[in-house]
């Protein structure tokens, strides 16, 4: 009966170390995917930097000019660098004193971008870029910039 009794014993001891005895550990999740600095698309033909901004976490709207002197935009697309942005809407000024209000309601981390955003009417010459925005807990220990680009008609 004690030898039987030491059998079941390392058995249990044996099986338990082979069971429990090391957890195997989940890979963490690959770095996200790197955003270049010189475009923000997959197709990066024909995209311009418009403009950019470091958010101030002290209000919540700010505005961006576009710095690009010549041509005539039908896309843009926002690009978010060093930090955490929860943007609400944005609104397209053009020179011809027109605007384009759009929902984004998105947030978007570091090296995150929105999606294209198709511009009605013509092509138009962009003079502004006025972001609404809420800020991230987490990210107000840092200024997140946000980048806008622009993709030229035709």
């Amino acid at each position: 009966m004690n030898r039987t009794y030491l059998v079941v014993l390392t058995l249990l001891v044996l099986s338990s170390s082979a069971c429990g005895g090391r957890r195997r550990r989940t890979p963490p999740p690959p770095p996200p995917k790197a955003v270049s600095e010189e475009s923000p698309a997959d197709d990066d033909q024909g995209w311009e930097r418009l403009g950019a901004r470091k958010v101030n976490w002290a209000v919540d709207r700010d505005v961006i000019p576009v710095t690009v002197t010549e041509g005539t935009f039908k896309r843009i697309r926002l690009q978010v660098q060093d930090g955490a942005v929860h943007l609400m809407d944005l609104t397209v000024h053009f020179a011809n004193g027109q605007t384009y209000d759009v929902q984004v309601r998105k947030l978007i981390g570091p090296g995150g971008r929105t999606r294209i955003i198709d511009l009605p009417g013509a092509a138009r010459v962009i003079r502004k870029i006025t972001l609404t925005y809420r800020t991230v807990a987490k990210a107000k220990r840092g200024k997140a910039s946000v980048a806008v680009w622009g993709r030229q008609a035709g």
